[in-house]
């Protein structure tokens, strides 16, 4: 009798274990399946909770993202990880300036409580348009970042691909021969000049002295810049040709009229 009990026990013992190991392994599928199923990766650590949004419209990609020293919103196609890679690298870099920055203002702010501060969070935001035209692909990005005073930072930065060679283009100087500059400098001068009258900028805004070095025929001037369509596009940065409240311009140059500035391809 005694020896039927405890085989039944053991049966029992069993039985339970099984439906133990069953529960468990139900439940480690429930939770891979909730992991599949959302876009939003929450990662906790003991000063703060990181949640990342990542979104997809058609071929570009979406970060959302917010820390306690950073809020960052990044695009970038998605068929393509030399850009991916090159912007992320760009908003890693300024994600760790924007964490010691936070915890250096989070310091002094705890040192000196009469002063009534607070550490802030900076802001990084990059996007980008597609332009093209037989030859290139523009991926034209806008990097806005904020990191405190009485305004941010808008910086055009924009990545073309050689639709030949599928090569990135990082200069004119890979494309025009050097005398190019010196006709971007003419035509630039002469295109924003216009601009600045049917805008009416005041006339004490205009600093003759920044606007000639800014547009100068040299090739850092000339370094932003973008195809679209049949036009070149030469951007002029805040501050190269004036003050802040100028504000930043585009030139538009006909393709046809650097023809002759060419190099082989």
């Amino acid at each position: 009798m005694q020896e039927a009990v405890s085989k039944k026990s053991v049966v029992a013992s069993i039985i339970a274990f099984l439906v133990i190991l069953l529960l468990v392994y139900y439940g480690a599928l429930q939770q891979e399946k909730a992991l599949q199923s959302t876009p939003v990766d929450t990662v906790e650590d003991i000063s703060t909770t990181i949640t990342i949004d990542v979104a997809s419209q058609g071929d570009k990609l979406v970060i959302e993202d917010e820390s306690e020293w950073l809020v960052s919103h990044i695009e970038y196609p998605s068929l393509n990880t030399e850009i991916k890679d090159w912007i992320l690298a760009k908003s890693r870099d300024f994600e760790v300036m924007a964490k010691d920055d936070h915890e250096s203002m989070s310091i002094f702010a705890n040192e000196n409580p009469d002063l009534g501060m607070s550490a802030w969070k900076y802001e990084w935001n990059a996007s980008y348009t597609l332009t093209e035209n037989s030859n290139y692909l523009s991926y034209v990005y806008t990097v806005y970042s904020f990191t405190g005073g009485a305004h941010g930072a808008l910086v055009y930065d924009p990545y073309i691909i050689d639709k030949k060679t599928g090569a990135r283009v990082e200069s004119l100087d890979e494309l025009y021969t050097q005398s190019v500059h010196v006709f971007l400098q003419d035509f630039s001068r002469n295109d924003l000049r216009k601009q600045f009258a049917r805008k009416q900028i005041p006339v004490g805004m205009l600093q003759e002295d920044v606007f000639r070095e800014g547009t100068t025929a040299d090739s850092v001037n000339y370094s932003v810049f973008w195809f679209d369509g049949d036009a070149l596009v030469v951007h002029f940065s805040d501050y190269q040709i004036g003050p802040h409240a100028l504000g930043q311009y585009d030139v538009s140059i006909p393709l046809s009229q650097l023809e002759r500035f060419k190099k082989e391809r």
